[in-house]
């Protein structure tokens, strides 16, 4: 065969390779996100959740607690 109907299939194989590892990659990088929005939540809410029992530990009435945790 001559040497450029090699290089088109060559071309050929790389697009099959990257079709065929590309959902792979996409599913590492989008659990990834996830797991950083999941993260942050979690930290977000354990912040509010402290301020909310030092703000009551000092004696602080309810209406304020409230209102320091959201």
């Amino acid at each position: 065969m001559p040497a450029y109907f090699l290089k088109k299939y060559e071309e050929g194989q790389s697009l099959v390779e990257f079709a065929l590892i590309l959902p792979v990659l996409l599913l590492l990088i989008l659990g990834l996100l996830q797991f950083a929005f999941i993260l942050t939540s979690q930290i977000l809410m354990t912040s509010a959740a402290r301020e909310g029992v030092r703000l009551a530990a000092v004696g602080g009435e309810d209406t304020a607690i409230k209102n320091r945790i959201l």
